[in-house]
């Protein structure tokens, strides 16, 4: 077996190389590619100890808020349809301006890859918080970047002082329910079309 190594951590000795092997665990000789150089022996795969680059979540700006318009342009328009990418920043420049819409845009090594927003909407009278969006570029997906963004819209509910945030899904969309669910989320009412979740912020 012949791994790269290129531009990740591993953890490997002549004791002990510590490798992922397409989901399975085992015992054999490996061939290992550190810096270009081949390094074989009889390694023995033991606990995975692949190291991710940490992902960086940040406050969108006027500089990062272009990715979360390019998705929103991609399908369809965004709010209400039909808007024009010109019109969509506008629109997004405003929200973010406005002090009731927040985004958080996470990125590796600069490049981003996702992003969650949340706003203040008008429910009973009082304002609640609600997820507006959880978007993660397909190629990322399935690495936890998702509830990491989930997780830190809740922190920031909780240090603006808000006792609930609210988010829906669809029933179709499986993945998209679990991640809430890994943040925190329940279900409150579950339709045919649509599942109302939130989570307790304090």
């Amino acid at each position: 077996m012949t791994v790269p190594l290129e531009g990740e951590s591993w953890s490997a000795s002549e004791q002990g190389c510590t490798l992922y092997d397409g989901g399975q665990w085992a015992n054999r000789p490996v061939q290992v590619i550190r810096n270009g150089l081949a390094h074989s022996g009889n390694f023995r795969l033991t606990m995975c100890e692949r190291k991710q680059p940490a992902v960086d979540i940040q406050p969108a700006s006027p500089d990062t808020i272009p990715f979360v318009i390019a998705y929103c342009h991609s399908c369809g328009g965004g709010d209400g349809g039909g808007l024009t990418y010109e019109e969509l920043l506008r629109r997004y420049l405003c929200r973010l301006r406005s002090g009731r819409y927040w985004c958080f845009i996470a990125a590796f090594s600069g490049q981003p890859v996702g992003y969650v927003d949340l706003e203040l909407r008008s429910q009973e009278g009082q304002d609640a918080l609600w997820i507006c969006e959880l978007y993660v570029v397909p190629e990322r997906r399935r690495q936890g970047i998702g509830t990491a963004l989930l997780k830190h819209a809740v922190a920031f509910a909780r240090r603006g002082g808000w006792n609930t945030a609210y988010g829906t899904t669809e029933p179709d969309n499986p993945g998209g329910l679990a991640v809430l669910r890994k943040a925190g989320f329940k279900i409150m009412r579950a339709g045919e079309d649509q599942f109302l979740l939130r989570v307790a912020v304090q």
